[in-house]
């Protein structure tokens, strides 16, 4: 049995967030059509988070999706909780990062995604 393991980062200004996602290959795949398929009938060809609340602009308004975004939201969803095995995210604020961890450390791990994508990892790693 194959794994595939999904990595994505998001956030804004100071604020950097980072998931790590991991499904059989094969349900991988499948949640890979459905989501395209799904988003397809909404008039979307992406989803993006940080225009889910925006009513005036932004992705959803532009597809003509007002309140049937939280139904997208809803499908999309049940999408991950029927084909990914798990997931986990983490947060950091860059500047606590920068200003916090001691520059030989940083010299090793880099900059706060690195940060991140390093100890996310590690910590799906230790539940698996």
């Amino acid at each position: 049995m194959a794994f595939d393991l999904g990595c994505d980062e998001s956030g804004s200004g100071d604020i950097l967030v980072v998931s790590v996602q991991v499904a059989v290959t094969e349900q991988a795949r499948k949640l890979k059509r459905q989501w395209k398929s799904r988003l397809s009938l909404a008039n979307l060809r992406h989803f993006h988070a940080k225009d889910f609340g925006n009513y005036t602009g932004g992705l959803f308004t532009k597809a003509g999706l007002n309140r049937a975004r939280h139904e997208l939201v809803n499908d999309l969803a049940k999408l991950i909780h029927r084909h990914v095995l798990a997931g986990i995210t983490a947060r950091v604020r860059i500047s606590d990062y920068d200003q916090i961890i001691p520059q030989r450390f940083r010299s090793n791990t880099g900059t706060a995604y690195g940060f991140l994508i390093s100890n996310v990892s590690a910590m799906y790693a230790r539940f698996t």
